[in-house]
């Protein structure tokens, strides 16, 4: 394995860009002859590309940006006939992994769907629908009806544009409409697509017959189902444009006479005036993607192709020089992934003789929590019954002290996070990754120091921290601590912030933990528990990576039994604050017959204007075990994760894992399959 350069530069529009990720350079036969596809999921990023020579489509995969696996060959996907596969197409939808190409043995769009540790085999959908296809690379977008997969055969001299939808309730695509939505339009190049605000779907394309430097066309289904009919977009654009939608608004990125223009719309239809950038000068399609709430666009410069430039927002703005700083030079497209863990580019460089892959990244550390839509219905989509799964915990080890267990969860991207006592001094955070056997690697602990207390509790992720209640067995002291997980890797562990809270005369059993407030108001809301007391806390308007970030206490109040075990804060849309508790059903029962009577849920709203908790509803869960010996309960290793704006999960663990290294740590995880009330 090949070091690879820390270096990060920071642009002109205050943007820390990571140094060269050289792919290649890591791993020898991470070769290919077409621009890569980039996307991130569970935690991790994901690379996909044609491989050189082998006709078949690849993917490396890093939990950190930096280094990157083997390349593994994507089982089945590959060609029977000489002609290579389509470039791929990769999207998350229902909590998997989608990735669509064309395979011209076939002629026909495939589909392989990744759950994160196995893949399914290759399905043909365009079969199913009645179509034969001479070439296609396919476009998908996810939309509230359904997966949408658009393409148009450009085998042909005039092609029209086609899509097959996989409505929102099916999971297979033996189950879809059964047919090819055509468009009444006929194109001459693969089309942009995105879903505005108002869930219409904007399609950007160039009509057949027209040249590279000749009009685009724009046409846009109302919800989903009606097409509007076709109407200009902008009289002479150069190569394929970006379209993406942000913050109640659509964004079309393309060239005007060479250099590169920004055009809003609220709705995809009335589109304002371009704001093109003279400065920004180029001959091959920008890249688009949101880093924080900023547009960025990223291109190849005209005079020096292998250059790539970058400018933030829609103006007149300088760029910078990525590749002047950072050592990376283009030899084909740019791809880039924006979401929750930054902004990731891939593409095909000019090393190896122009078939190496890189790759670099804008990471921001998000100090807040998620807003929720539906707390509500959010909770009640928690499946009741769990999914057993096991971690290789190597090189970890334990000992065999009947006190010693572990005593809450938490997921952060691709890692298992639990807080464990420890005889010997501070408490312990044992970190797992949930990437199973193929991506193994970073299992380790790191100490939890505070204020001489060894005994933590329940905690919980809010952006790139975590909070812990930690306590003591010979004091009546709490405290709770935060760590900082951003830059969280294989070899990069969490690190402890200053910020931190002693609590005199309270015994933190577990910690909840979000925020309130908008803009430079922002700030966190903070619960503890313990014997039956909750004291609900507020900070400054600081992140908890600021030293002067300090808590004073709002109010303290008693909750009726059953206490929690672990809990979480949420705030929905609203900006009202939830807390939701996990507690044992018989808490001091850990006899088997203890785990037929389940885990409750339960639901309270606080109240920070009358300084009251009030409870809403509650449920039970049950967990799954597979060993007489296996203790998967509320009582120990739980927590709630938020996955976006619509989902919540909840992740149980086992009380411990076994005493020998290289034994396995069992664990529920209750994962919804819908995307929440804005989705169905």
């Amino acid at each position: 394995m090949v070091a690879v350069e820390p270096v990060v530069h920071r642009s002109d529009s205050g943007i820390v860009w990571s140094g060269m990720r050289d792919l290649t350079l890591q791993h020898y036969d991470a070769l290919t002859e077409h621009a890569p596809t980039v996307i991130q999921f569970k935690g991790l990023s994901y690379i996909f590309f044609l491989m050189k020579g082998r006709n078949s489509l690849a993917f490396c995969v890093s939990s950190s940006g930096a280094t990157w696996s083997a390349p593994q060959e994507v089982r089945g996907a590959n060609s029977a006939v000489a002609e290579s596969i389509s470039a791929p197409e990769a999207i998350v939808y229902q909590g998997k992994l989608h990735l669509f190409y064309f395979d011209p043995s076939v002629s026909a769009i495939m589909t392989c769907v990744h759950d994160g540790s196995t893949w399914s085999a290759p399905k043909n959908i365009t079969e199913h629908a009645g179509v034969s296809l001479r070439h296609a690379q396919p476009v998908v977008v996810q939309h509230f009806k359904g997966l949408y997969v658009f393409f148009l055969d450009d085998g042909e001299e005039l092609g029209a544009l086609q899509y097959l939808r996989l409505q929102a309730r099916f999971t297979n695509w033996d189950d879809a409409d059964g047919l090819a939505y055509v468009l009444n339009v006929n194109a001459s190049m693969r089309p942009a697509i995105c879903v505005a605000e108002d869930d219409a779907i904007v399609v950007l394309f160039r009509p057949a017959g027209e040249g590279v430097e000749k009009k685009i066309d724009l046409t846009i289904a109302e919800r989903g189902e009606t097409w509007l009919p076709q109407q200009p977009f902008a009289q002479k654009a150069g190569p394929r444009p970006s379209l993406l939608s942000h913050a109640n608004k659509v964004y079309a990125v393309f060239t005007a006479d060479g250099k590169v223009a920004v055009s809003s719309s609220a709705d995809g239809r009335a589109w304002g005036t371009p704001a093109i950038n003279s400065q920004a000068r180029t001959d091959h399609s920008p890249a688009v993607g949101i880093f924080g709430d900023e547009l960025v666009v990223l291109f190849r410069d005209k005079d020096r192709p292998d250059n790539i430039l970058t400018y933030s927002g829609a103006g007149n703005d300088p760029p910078t020089s990525i590749s002047d700083r950072n050592h990376t030079q283009a030899a084909g497209d740019l791809r880039v992934h924006y979401g929750e863990f930054g902004l990731i580019v891939a593409l095909r460089s000019t090393r190896f003789e122009g078939g190496g892959i890189t790759a670099f990244q804008a990471a921001t550390v998000r100090p807040w929590a998620t807003r929720i839509r539906s707390i509500e219905w959010s909770l009640n989509e928690i499946p009741r019954s769990g999914v057993y799964s096991k971690l290789l915990t190597a090189p970890l080890k334990q000992t065999n002290k009947v006190d010693l267990h572990f005593q809450s969860a938490a997921i952060y991207r691709n890692w298992l996070l639990l807080p464990r006592n420890n005889s010997r001094g501070s408490g312990e955070l044992y970190i797992m990754s949930r990437s199973g056997r193929a991506y193994h690697g970073g299992n380790r602990t790191v100490p939890i120091p505070a204020f001489g207390l060894s005994h933590p509790g329940g905690c919980q992720v809010i952006g790139d921290f975590l909070a812990v209640a930690v306590n003591g067995k010979s004091s009546s002291d709490g405290a709770v601590v935060f760590f900082d997980l951003s830059k969280m890797s294989r070899t990069v562990s969490p690190k402890l912030v200053e910020t931190k809270l002693h609590l005199s005369n309270f015994d933190a059993g577990c910690v909840g933990i979000t925020d309130i407030g908008e803009g430079a108001d922002r700030r966190y809301v903070l619960a503890v528990y313990t014997d039956g007391k909750i004291r609900v806390l507020e900070s400054v308007p600081l992140p908890l990576s600021d030293p002067n970030c300090t808590f004073s206490e709002r109010f303290t109040t008693r909750i009726n039994s059953p206490g929690p075990d672990s809990m979480a804060l949420l705030t929905d849309i609203a900006g009202n604050v939830h807390l939701v508790s996990l507690a044992a059903a018989a808490p001091e029962d850990d006899s088997n017959l203890a785990y037929d009577k389940g885990n409750k849920v339960i639901h309270y709203v606080v109240n920070l204007t009358c300084n009251s908790i009030e409870k809403q509803n509650s449920f039970r869960v049950f967990t799954k075990m597979e060993s007489i010996n296996e203790r998967i309960y509320f009582r120990f290793a739980a927590g709630l994760d938020v996955v976006d704006e619509n989902m919540v999960r909840l992740v149980v663990g086992d009380r411990n894992f076994g005493l020998l290294i290289g034994s396995e740590y069992a664990y529920n995880m209750f994962e919804p399959t819908s995307r929440g009330p804005y989705w169905q």
